[in-house]
């Protein structure tokens, strides 16, 4: 008897391939013959008791990971905008709404909530009884709609650095006035007597269980999608000024938050291991399936599936070379999951701290060689193997994310139309290249340019992509013109690398906050949280400063009484950014070859804010669920969201 039946699965599937190799020449056929022989090979030995020996998995405890190196950050969820740090907080900390795993907004802190007719003032109404909690558990007092008028003022004050401020100032009327005046007080050195009144910000407590939000301009019908993000979270009052009153730093550290959310922090090792524990007091605990969630940290993605298959891991995301081994060996236990709703692109840094590497990437036809050159089939293979092209998005934002009244998906409007094709063209990189040089000699730039590439210490996946990239670059445009330099980072790519804009290019995406074209185009404004002009030291990924194209932006903001119209425009002015090959598009993040222990539909299904890295609602099974059974999970979840109106059929 095999100790472990995945093993054996995959040592009877070798044989099954030596057998076939000399009987079917024909590579479709052998597939075709692998795949029966094994699905009849596995149901016998399920029927003669095998599958007793199966790994199996404790429903109750589950076991997630994180890449080394991309640990949490800080606990201060009014500050911090990045994933790694969301995934940690998401978990501590509610808000007013969430995602269930169909897509739904639906009430978390909040119970109900109204709008006016205009979509300009928003009510929420807190559930009774919803408390704070220190990390033991023991109960610090309630959560009140003061709680959330604080936390605006916290993100508000400039000494507090939030992240989080262009969420606020856009959305909410009074922000920006406010956060101006609040910058020349803080400059003026913070006398107390005159400090700016928050009277006239659209946040107000109108009691101790409602709160109301008043939204700029005629009205934002998007704003529900808004509140699941962490600015609009709450933060008590009294507990922050007393640890400011201590010397303390609120989420500093686990010990300095409260905790009203699933879970409690139970234990934190920074890059090893954080163990969740429920939180008892939740409103909502029966739908909390975890007793604890351990999150370990992995330093690559190659050595999950091992850990998976030996019960370490209740789930496992396949890397590139693994994953071509799994799908032809026909592994039973494999699905692959949909793209997010996160585009991620080549960001170009034009404030390279090298000199010379600035003065051509601050160059058009040097970035457009670098556009039309970069051959992203290659590059994308080592995360899709299969199939490339299915995650490919052709923009800065990824395509089923927005949709006009008809149904028309955002990125296939106006001139954002013609960009929908895969870009890669050498011999057109060539002649940009040709050009670029021309001018850039005459300028005093030298070549060749050198275009440094971080990657994160110990990442087998990421090297790889790295070494593509180089390879990619050097032969299409000449190792003459440029030459890509690889390097690794320990700890955090904005700490150890952006913030002293160290790298020349840099993948990332961005997640989206709330499911308006605002918040995803306006991260490259020249003041945005992805490129920023204003800034070079802010750790953003480029900076680049285009009045043109934040005329564009602000120009589609201001439609906000025909959604279609206002799409098209935004639209438009992404093709701008294309157009002058301000990053270069790569793939839509999130999708895995997976093998996994519970049903991945019953997930928070999320497009936008946080609430998709809630460890809430699972079907947690005992052993390994099979590629079929996950296919019959998608099936009834995709025909519940056509009867909830979320899709079409």
């Amino acid at each position: 008897m095999f100790e472990n039946w995945l093993t054996f699965v995959k040592l009877t599937y070798k044989m099954i391939d030596v057998m076939l190799i000399t009987e079917c020449k024909e590579r479709g056929r052998k597939k075709r013959m692998k795949k029966t022989l094994a699905g009849l090979l596995a149901a016998a030995m399920l029927v003669t008791g095998c599958g007793s020996s199966e790994t199996s998995y404790d429903p109750k405890n589950f076991i997630d990971y994180i890449q080394s190196s991309q640990d949490v950050t800080t606990f201060n969820y009014l500050t911090t905008y990045q994933a790694v740090d969301s995934r940690v907080n998401a978990n501590v900390v509610s808000g007013l709404t969430e995602n269930n795993k169909y897509g739904e907004i639906v009430g978390d802190l909040a119970e109900s909530w109204e709008t006016d007719e205009n979509s300009h003032v928003w009510t929420f109404h807190l559930r009774d009884g919803i408390k704070w909690y220190n990390r033991d558990g023991s109960e610090y007092g309630d959560v009140t709609a003061d709680d959330f008028v604080y936390s605006a003022e916290y993100i508000l004050d400039p000494a507090n650095q939030s992240m989080q401020i262009s969420m606020l100032r856009e959305l909410v009327a009074g922000a920006e006035e406010y956060y101006q005046a609040m910058v020349a007080w803080d400059e003026d050195g913070r006398d107390e007597a005159s400090k700016p009144s928050f009277e006239n910000v659209g946040i107000k407590a109108v009691d101790e269980k409602t709160i109301q939000y008043t939204t700029t301009g005629a009205g934002k019908p998007y704003f529900l999608s808004a509140t699941m993000y962490s600015c609009f979270y709450p933060a008590p009052r009294a507990y922050v000024e007393d640890l400011t009153n201590q010397g303390l730093v609120f989420g500093n550290t686990m010990d300095t938050i409260l905790y009203n959310g699933c879970y409690l922090l139970d234990s934190f090792q920074l890059d090893t291991e954080k163990v969740f524990k429920k939180n008892p007091g939740y409103w909502d605990a029966e739908n909390v399936t975890f007793d604890t969630v351990t999150v370990i940290a992995v330093k690559d993605r190659e050595s999950t599936l091992d850990l998976f298959e030996r019960g370490e891991l209740s789930y496992a995301d396949l890397a590139g070379t693994q994953i071509n081994a799994e799908y032809d060996e026909g592994n039973p236990y494999l699905m692959h999951t949909d793209p997010s709703a996160t585009a991620y692109v080549m960001f170009l840094n034009n404030e390279c701290a090298n000199a010379n590497t600035a003065a051509a990437i601050q160059n058009e036809n040097f970035r457009k060689a670098l556009f039309y050159g970069f051959d992203r089939k290659s590059y994308t293979e080592i995360t899709e193997p299969i199939d490339p092209e299915s995650i490919y998005t052709y923009g800065y934002t990824a395509p089923n994310v927005l949709a006009t009244t008809d149904g028309t998906d955002y990125t296939q409007l106006g001139d954002l139309a013609q960009w929908q094709t895969d870009q890669y063209n050498v011999e057109l990189a060539k002649e940009y290249m040709a050009t670029a040089r021309t001018e850039l000699e005459a300028q005093g730039v030298t070549f060749p340019i050198e275009l440094p590439w971080y990657s994160s210490a110990g990442n087998e996946t990421a090297g790889q992509t790295a070494a593509i990239l180089k390879s990619t670059l050097e032969e299409n445009l000449g190792s003459d013109n440029v030459t890509v330099t690889l390097s690794e980072y320990s700890v955090s790519f904005r700490t150890d690398v952006a913030y002293d804009n160290l790298q020349a290019m840099a993948g990332a995406g961005w997640a989206p906050d709330y499911l308006d074209p605002i918040n995803i185009l306006g991260t490259f404004r020249s003041n945005g949280q992805m490129n920023n002009a204003e800034d070079i030291t802010a750790g953003q990924y480029s900076h680049f400063n285009d009045p043109t194209f934040d005329q564009m932006i602000a120009e589609a903001d201001a439609i906000v009484d025909d959604l279609d119209a206002r799409y098209l425009a935004f639209a438009n002015a992404e093709a701008y950014l294309l157009e002058h090959a301000y990053f270069i598009p790569l793939y839509a993040a999130g999708s895995f070859w997976r093998v996994s222990s519970i049903n991945e539909y019953s997930r928070p299904y999320s497009k936008s804010g946080i609430s998709g890295f809630r460890y809430k609602g699972y079907e947690a099974y005992d052993h390994a669920i099979t590629t079929e059974e996950q296919e019959a999970f998608k099936e009834a979840w995709h025909q519940k969201r056509v009867e909830l109106g979320l899709v079409a059929e």
